[in-house]
């Protein structure tokens, strides 16, 4: 979205007490869908879909400029992109399917906009939607504290059918850019125009279904057997501009899923219904301390943040925290005591960070009254602020009732399922204070290389290597329940790693980690932490991976990387690299074959699940007849590859292109055509539910051909 911003940040005018009514005209900023790129921090495939939540989101700030101002926050670009993108999730815009209603295929249910607006505190909105509109409806769009957007099909003349949609905000009727009178006109700010545009219009009587006005677009008449028809205007009626912010009782689960940006909850949440929040984007509770549902809170993803300075911080339901990240960020001057989960509720994790940030807070304490339970192979990381020295003084995390035994190590201390993450992401053991609640285990690490000579074996249950590598011929062997091996920049280089623990916890701090040991043993990984761990060896463990958090690199020259278990890449979390991996794979995250570009081998099947990433790499301008796996990334499967849907959620293949060489029509390799197998199955493969992210360039189309069992991805010029 590029916005030509009309800057519409301006002091209100009151008549009488009341407030005078600006101009729609001057008021309604330019936004424009497209014009920023792909892989940015703009929106997905160029904007090219994103019409409608475009056009809502012109018309909302509109709105604020009357005194409605917890329609959208201030004017600014990042403010508009995230409104953009929050309307988007509501409407389930995506990057190649646009906004469509499962009904009509024209714009999506107008109720969708409610829901936006009912958690910015804005209640009693009559939203109305008419097919065929006459001129009248389309005048009445812009009238009192009305808002409209027209729905515009393409309709080819031959055939009489709609062939595409485009959506426009519409700001006045019946006048010409001079401001005299036009009787036909409709005058709208289109997101694919930077400047204002005056419409004629004129009735049309043999278009069947498409029966409308038809608008005169510049630019648009001139397309080959096709014409633009008003076919749809939704309009929008707030009860007033100024009005107190009203709490929100969904009669349905929220889903809040955008796929970036970040959305603030104005509304107090209150009723029996839950919240799902999943996505990469960030949703801020700003009046958390009120909110009363009963529901539970499922965090699958993306970023939540909790504003509560006392009470229950996110309801009075259970919470699940799966995967992103979970803040709680009060703001204030003194002491906040918010609490996480009620009790007889239960607060469980299986990924995820949970935050404390203190911010002008003299001090912060998150009660958690719920139980704390630990969900199968699951880590939860603690993020105080102010760092793992403020953990239980300034910035603490209090249990009722302590440490459930199941999350007591060996040693009486708190189990490595549960870490520390410090303000330069390195990671640290935790204890459990009755008074002061998690602090820092005050275990030291190893700063200096160690080495393990052959025919010794140093056993422990919890170790943490500080930039150090303990090396050598010799065993390093983890025991216990559950080990945790921490490496904040550190490498295991011994002869071999053996896994005596069912469960082997590996926090790979900011720095990166690296294990080149040979990694046996019956337990398994379980990987966390914001960095990347590195596996270089042939491996023989036999328990599963499991990556909850961050980066796995399989990087080895035979063998397995990840052992004879089954590898889990959960939500959030990566694996890449140019080595193999011996057992089947399942993605609910990111797969990158190779390291940027080369080839990874998946011995048994792999498997995308809804909302997966497979992302894939050009390193150089070639194509298939210069080699794959050397100048781009590829996977290869003994088994199967499926990337097969659920419901409306898809698996995303995500497109990365060298520096400044990405698609464009100054580039001479991009004016033609070109092929690159990006993945071959040695078994089945079904590819149902791949979407490719950004298919759509100014300079071309990408696309995916299944071709036997190879999956072929396709680039077509514009012009050719």
């Amino acid at each position: 979205m590029r916005m030509g911003i009309c800057t519409v940040v301006a002091a209100l005018g009151f008549c009488g007490g009341a407030m005078a009514q600006l101009s729609r005209v001057a008021y309604t900023p330019h936004l424009l869908q497209e014009g920023f790129g792909p892989h940015g921090e703009f929106l997905p495939n160029d904007g090219s879909e994103y019409c409608v939540p475009t056009s809502f989101t012109m018309a909302m700030y509109w709105l604020r400029a009357n005194g409605l101002t917890q329609a959208v926050p201030k004017l600014t670009k990042q403010n508009a992109l995230d409104t953009d993108l929050a309307i988007a999730g509501f409407y389930g815009t995506t990057p190649d399917g646009g906004t469509q209603s499962p009904s009509t295929g024209t714009v999506a249910a107008p109720p969708k906009i409610l829901t936006y607006l009912a958690l910015r505190g804005i209640a009693g909105v009559e939203v109305r939607k008419f097919n065929k509109p006459d001129y009248a409806k389309i005048q009445e769009a812009v009238q009192g504290s009305n808002i409209g957007v027209i729905n515009i099909a393409w309709v080819n003349v031959t055939t009489k059918q709609r062939t595409n949609g485009h959506d426009v905000t519409v700001v006045a009727t019946g006048i010409d850019a001079s401001g005299g009178p036009a009787p036909t006109n409709v005058v709208i700010n289109n997101p694919m125009a930077p400047e204002t545009q005056y419409v004629p219009t004129e009735t049309l009587v043999d278009f069947g279904a498409f029966t409308g006005y038809l608008a005169f677009l510049p630019g648009y008449l001139s397309k080959t057997g096709v014409v633009p028809v008003i076919e749809g205007v939704t309009i929008i009626t707030p009860s007033s501009f100024s009005q107190p912010l009203a709490p929100y009782r969904p009669t349905t689960n929220l889903l809040l899923s955008a796929t970036g940006g970040s959305m603030s909850v104005l509304a107090p949440i209150a009723g029996a219904k839950g919240i799902t929040k999943s996505g990469a984007s960030t949703v801020v509770f700003e009046a958390s301390s009120r909110t009363t549902y009963r529901g539970r809170t499922r965090i699958t993803g993306g970023g939540v943040v909790t504003r509560a300075a006392s009470g229950p911080a996110l309801g009075r339901g259970d919470i699940q925290l799966l995967a992103g990240s979970l803040s709680v960020a009060p703001h204030g001057s003194g002491t906040a005591a918010p609490v996480l989960g009620v009790r007889g509720r239960r607060f469980s994790f299986t990924g995820g960070t949970l935050g404390l940030s203190q911010l002008s807070l003299r001090s912060l304490v998150v009660n958690v009254d719920a139980d704390l339970l630990r969900g199968e192979n699951g880590t939860l990381v603690i993020a105080p602020s102010h760092g793992l020295d403020a953990l239980g003084r300034t910035e603490s995390l209090v249990l009722r009732g302590g440490v459930p035994e199941s999350l007591v190590d060996d040693a009486g201390g708190v189990s490595p399922a549960i870490l520390g993450l410090d303000r330069n992401g390195a990671g640290d053991f935790l204890r459990y204070d009755a008074a002061r609640g998690f602090v820092r285990a005050g275990v030291a690490g190893i700063e200096a290389d160690e080495e393990i000579f052959d025919g010794q074996t140093r056993t422990g249950t919890t170790l943490r290597l500080d930039g150090a590598t303990v090396h050598g011929a010799g065993t390093l062997r983890l025991e216990g329940a559950i080990s945790g091996l921490i490496l904040n920049g550190g490498a295991v280089s011994t002869s071999r790693l053996v896994l005596d623990a069912r469960e082997n916890v590996v926090f790979a701090g900011k720095a990166g980690g690296r294990i080149d040991a040979r990694i046996e043993g019956a337990g398994g990984l379980v990987v966390t932490g914001p960095g990347t761990l590195r596996l270089g060896a042939g491996n023989d463990y036999s328990g599963p991976t499991i990556v909850n958090g961050g980066t796995v690199a399989v990087a080895n020259a035979d063998g397995s990387a990840t052992g004879r278990g089954d590898v889990t890449v959960r939500a959030g979390a990566t694996i890449t690299g140019t080595g193999q991996i011996g057992g089947s794979v399942r993605v609910e995250g990111t797969l990158h074959a190779g390291t940027q570009v080369g080839k990874m081998r998946v011995e048994g099947n792999a498997r995308f699940a809804a909302n997966g990433v497979f992302a894939w790499e050009l390193g150089e301008l070639k194509d298939e007849a210069d080699g794959a796996g050397e100048r781009w990334s590829v996977l290869e499967t003994g088994g199967d590859l499926a990337f097969d849907g659920s419901g409306e959620a898809f698996e995303i293949l995500e497109l990365h292109f060298p520096p400044g060489k990405g698609p464009n029509g100054k580039l001479a390799f991009w004016r033609q055509p070109h092929r690159w197998v990006i993945a071959r199955a040695g078994g089945k493969l079904d590819v149902t539910g791949l979407a490719i992210q950004d298919p759509r360039f100014t300079a071309g189309i990408f696309s995916i051909v299944a071709s036997g069992k190879a999956l072929v991805l396709a680039y077509k010029p514009s012009v050719l």
